[in-house]
C-alpha cells in the first residue's frame, strides 16, 4: 500500500511503521500483525490529518467485495491492539462521530536521512511518564463519550472477541408434522430447550427463545415471508428452522441451519424415541455446523439429567412462550428440584414467578441462582440473573437498587457478547437513571443502546428505544418530546407487526397527551388500553392505564366512574402484593374524597398512601404524596404540618439533585408556616415556589391549589393574590382548583365569578364523560369502550 514518494517510516504513539518492509515496532519490539491489519494502520497513519469514512476504508481494504460490519470491526479491533490502543481510551485510533475513523496520535514523518529511535516516542505512551492531570481528565472524558457514541465500528472493551463477530442465532418454532396433537408442545418447546442449552456455550450469541417466539407471532406485512421477517426483526445472522415427523415408532427431527449468504447451509437429521432427547442431541450438531469448539462445561451442567426432565423443561418453555406463565411455573419448579445442576431451570422459574407477580418468591429464586452462577463462574447467567433481579426491583419502585444491579450486570453482558442483554440493560438503565435524575448516565446509555440497535439490526427493539427516549424526556419535563417519541414507538411497533406492544405504545401516547393537558385526546387511548390490559391479562398495563384514566377523570371532576376503577386498582395491588400500586389506589380514593368535601377522609387516605412508599427508594413519589397530606392537614390537623415539613426537608437534602424537589418542598413549607399562623412566612414560601423551576407542573396547578387552600383556611387575601396573578379560570383544566377558586370567590362575595367558574367546571366534566364513551382514532372498531368494563 505504499504510495509514490512515501517516506520510509512513520513514528507515532511509541510505534515505528515502515510500509516498505511492512514492519511495525512498538516500544522497540517487533509486533506480528496480519497483512490487512498492517494495511489499515498504514492507511490511517498516511491520512492522519482527516477522518476516513466507512466506505472509503472498505474500498481501500477490500475493493468492491461486500464486507460485513463484523469483519470491519474485527479488523479495527486488531489494529488498535497492535498499536497498544483499545476501544475505551482511543489514544491512537479514534472514532469520530458522524465522520469516521482517524489516527489521532501525533505523527512524525521520518525520511531516510534521519535516524529513528523508539526512545523518541511521545511520552503519553512511554511507561514511567505521566501527563498532567488535566490531560488525563480530558482524555478520559473524550473516551467516555466515544465509547457510547453512535459509531458503526464501536469495539467492546477488553481483549475478548468483539460481540459483533459472534454468530447470532435464532431458533425458530419447528413444524410439528407428526399428526399428533399431543406433540403440539414441540413446536415452541424444542427450540426453547435447544436455545437454553446452546446459550450456555461460549462464542455464540443465542437470541432468547422467548423473544423469537414473540417475533414469530408478529403480524406480517402483505406478501411478507415469516422467516425473513423474523430474521430482520431480531438481527439474526444464523437461522435454525426444522420439522418433527413420525417414522413408525420413532421420531425424526430435521433441522436446517442457515448461516447466511457467504457461509452456506447445513442440514441435520436425528431419529429417536423421544423428541426432547433429539433436541438435546441436536445441540452439539448445531455447534459443529457453526464451526464452534465443544463447550468447556461438564455434561451435567449443560443439560437436564434425563429425557423426562428435558421434556419437562421444554413444556415449561412452550407455556412461557405462549404467555401462560402460571402453567409454566410448575414445570420449571419440578425441573429445578429434580435437576438442580441445570441452572436455566432456576432462571426460568424466577421469570415465571415474577411474571405471575410472586415477587418475593422470584427474588429468592434468583438470589439463590446468582450465588450458584457465581460459584460456577457462569458470567452470562450472572448477568442475566442480575438483570431479572433489577426488573423486580423496578416493579417495586426500588430504583436505587435496580440501578446498582444493572450496573453490575452491564460489564458481564459485554464480556460474553450477549447483544440483546446488553441492549436491555442499557435501556433499563436509561429508565432508572432518568427516574433518579441521573441525566448524563441516562443519555450515555440511550446512545449506547441506539448504537447496538442500529449496528446489529435489532428492529424489534426500536420501539423500546423510543420508549426509553420518552422516559428520559418526561423526567426532564419535555412532554412535547415525549409525545414525539411515543408516536415514533407506536409507529415502530405497527411497522414491525407487534400488535401487543402497540397497545402499550397507545397507552404511553395517551399518557404523553395527558401530561400536556390534552386530556380530551388522551382519555379514549387510556380507556382503550385499560380494557385491553384486562383482556390481555397484562396487569402492569391494566393498572397503569386505569390509574391514569382515573386521574384524568378526577382532574375533570368526572367522579362517577371512579369508585369502580379505584376498587379494581385496589384489587390488582393486593393480588400483586405491590405496595406502591396500593398507594396509588389510596391517592385516587383520597382525591375523590377531597373533591367531594370529605377532608378528614382525604387526609386519612393520603397518610395511608405515604405509609406504603419508601422515601429512600422512591423519593419523588414520597414527596409528592406528602404534598397531598399537607393539603388536607391544613384543614384537619395543622399541628402535624411543621414536623411533616422537616421530614420532607431531610429527604430532599439527601438527594443527588435537591433543587429538583424544591418546588414541592416550598409548597409544603408554605402549608407549615400557615399552620403556624406565620402568614408572612407562608407568603414568602409561596413566592419561592413560584420562582422555582417546576417542569412537572407546567400549569402551576399545585401552586394554585396551595395558595387557594391557604387563603381559604387562613382568610389571607395576599396568599390568593400571589397565586392568582396570572390565573385564568376559563383555561383551567383542574377541577379541584376550580372548586377552590369558586369557594374563594364566594368567600369574597363575588357570586358572578363563582358562577362562571362553575360553568367552566361543568363543561370540563361533560366533555370528559363524552370522551370516555368514544374510541381513539386508529383503534379498530369493536374493541369496546371503558364503560363496558364496569
Amino acid at each position: 500500500m505504499q504510495g509514490p514518494g512515501e517516506p520510509e517510516t512513520y513514528r507515532s504513539a511509541g510505534c515505528l511503521i515502515t510500509p516498505a518492509t511492512r514492519r511495525l515496532l512498538r516500544d522497540g519490539q517487533d509486533v506480528d500483525v496480519e497483512g490487512k491489519v498492517f494495511d489499515l494502520i498504514v492507511l490511517l497513519v498516511r491520512d492522519h490529518q482527516r477522518a476516513l469514512d466507512k466506505q472509503e476504508i472498505i474500498e481501500a481494504m477490500w475493493g468492491l467485495r461486500p464486507i460485513t460490519d463484523a469483519a470491519l470491526s474485527q479488523l479495527i479491533y486488531k489494529a488498535r491492539r497492535a498499536c497498544g490502543d483499545d476501544g475505551e481510551h482511543q489514544n491512537v485510533i479514534r472514532t469520530i462521530y458522524g465522520r469516521g475513523l482517524q489516527w489521532v496520535a501525533p505523527v512524525e514523518v521520518v525520511h531516510a536521512d534521519k535516524p529513528v529511535a523508539a526512545e523518541d516516542a511521545p511520552t503519553h505512551l512511554v511507561p514511567g511518564k505521566r501527563r498532567p492531570r488535566w490531560a488525563d481528565m480530558a482524555a478520559t472524558s473524550v473516551a467516555v463519550l466515544l465509547c457510547v457514541g453512535l459509531a458503526w465500528w464501536l469495539i467492546p472493551r477488553g481483549s475478548s472477541e468483539p460481540s459483533s463477530a459472534l454468530p447470532r442465532v435464532a431458533l425458530l418454532p419447528i413444524d410439528n408434522a407428526t399428526g399428533d396433537k399431543a406433540q403440539a408442545w414441540t413446536s415452541q418447546g424444542i427450540p426453547g430447550l435447544m436455545g437454553s442449552l446452546l446459550g450456555q456455550s461460549r462464542h455464540i450469541d443465542v437470541i432468547d427463545p422467548l423473544q423469537v417466539a414473540r417475533v414469530w407471532r408478529f403480524t406480517l406485512p402483505a406478501g411478507g415471508d415469516r422467516i425473513r421477517h423474523a430474521k430482520d426483526a431480531t438481527g439474526a445472522s444464523v437461522i435454525v428452522s426444522g420439522k418433527l415427523s413420525k417414522l413408525g415408532h420413532l421420531y425424526a427431527l430435521s433441522l436446517h441451519v442457515d448461516r447466511g449468504t457467504w457461509m452456506g447451509d447445513d442440514d441435520i437429521v436425528l431419529t429417536g424415541s423421544e423428541p426432547s432427547h433429539l433436541a438435546v442431541a441436536a445441540v452439539p450438531r448445531i455447534r459443529q455446523a457453526l464451526d464452534l469448539t465443544p463447550p468447556r462445561l461438564p455434561t451435567q451442567l449443560a443439560q437436564p439429567v434425563n429425557a423426562y426432565l428435558a421434556q419437562t423443561y421444554a413444556l415449561g418453555m412452550d407455556a412461557g412462550m405462549h404467555g401462560r406463565w402460571s402453567d409454566a411455573k410448575p414445570y420449571f419448579a419440578l425441573c429445578a428440584r429434580k435437576a438442580p445442576g441445570f441452572l436455566p431451570c432456576r432462571l426460568r422459574l424466577g421469570q415465571a414467578q415474577a411474571s405471575t407477580n410472586q415477587l418475593a418468591e422470584a427474588g429468592k429464586t434468583l438470589a439463590d441462582l446468582l450465588t450458584q452462577a457465581r460459584k460456577r463462574h457462569d458470567t452470562r447467567l450472572v448477568a442475566l440473573t442480575l438483570y431479572h433481579l433489577a426488573r423486580i426491583s423496578l416493579v417495586r419502585h426500588e430504583h436505587a437498587t435496580a440501578l446498582k444491579q444493572l450496573q453490575q450486570a452491564a460489564p458481564l453482558a459485554e464480556t460474553v457478547g450477549d447483544i440483546d442483554l446488553q441492549t436491555n440493560i442499557a435501556l433499563g438503565t436509561v429508565n432508572v437513571a432518568a427516574h433518579l435524575k441521573r441525566f448524563d448516565l441516562a443519555e450515555n446509555q440511550l446512545r449506547l443502546a441506539g448504537t447496538w440497535i442500529d449496528q446489529h439490526g435489532l428492529k424489534a427493539k426500536q420501539a423500546d428505544l423510543y420508549n426509553s427516549q420518552a422516559s428520559l424526556a418526561i423526567s426532564r419535563g419535555d412532554y412535547a418530546g415525549a409525545e414525539r417519541a411515543d408516536r415514533a414507538a407506536l409507529a415502530a411497533s405497527v411497522d414491525i407487526g407487534n400488535a401487543t406492544n402497540a397497545v402499550g405504545d397507545a397507552y404511553n401516547l395517551g399518557l404523553a397527551l395527558l401530561r400536556q393537558k390534552k386530556a380530551i385526546q388522551a382519555l379514549p387511548l387510556l380507556a382503550y388500553t385499560f380494557r385491553q390490559g384486562r383482556r390481555l391479562h397484562n396487569t402492569d398495563l391494566e393498572f397503569s392505564s386505569g390509574d391514569n384514566l382515573a386521574i384524568a377523570l378526577l382532574n375533570a371532576g368526572a367522579t362517577q366512574p371512579l369508585p369502580a376503577i379505584t376498587e379494581r386498582l385496589f384489587a390488582i395491588g393486593r393480588t400483586q402484593k405491590n405496595p406502591v400500586w396500593q398507594a396509588f389506589a389510596w391517592i385516587l380514593r383520597g382525591g375523590r374524597q377531597w373533591y367531594d368535601g370529605d377532608r378528614a377522609g382525604a387526609l386519612k387516605s393520603a397518610r395511608q398512601s405515604v405509609a406504603l412508599v419508601d422515601p429512600q427508594q422512591a423519593p419523588a413519589l414520597w414527596i409528592a404524596l406528602q404534598y397531598n397530606v399537607a393539603t388536607a392537614a391544613l384543614f384537619e390537623d395543622r399541628a402535624a404540618l411543621p414536623a411533616l415539613s422537616k421530614q420532607v426537608d431531610a429527604v430532599v437534602s439527601r438527594q443527588h439533585r435537591p433543587a429538583d424537589y424544591g418546588y414541592t418542598q416550598w409548597l409544603i413549607r408554605a402549608f407549615a408556616e400557615a399552620a403556624s399562623s406565620d402568614s408572612a412566612a407562608a407568603r414568602a414560601a409561596l413566592r419561592k415556589a413560584a420562582a422555582t423551576a417546576h417542569p412537572g407542573d407546567p400549569g402551576n396547578d399545585d401552586l394554585h391549589r396551595a395558595g387557594l387552600a391557604i387563603a381559604l383556611a387562613t382568610r389571607d387575601r395576599d396568599a390568593a393574590r400571589i397565586v392568582l396573578e396570572h390565573f385564568d379560570p376559563a383555561q383551567c383544566q383542574m377541577a379541584d382548583v376550580l372548586q377552590l377558586y369558586m369557594a374563594w370567590q364566594r368567600q369574597l362575595g363575588d357570586e358572578q365569578e363563582a358562577l362562571a367558574a362553575g360553568q367552566r367546571l361543568a363543561r370540563l366534566r361533560d366533555s370528559m364523560l363524552a370522551a370516555l364513551r368514544s374510541h381513539p382514532p386508529g383503534i379498530p372498531a369493536g374493541a369496546g369502550s371503558v364503560a363496558a368494563a364496569f
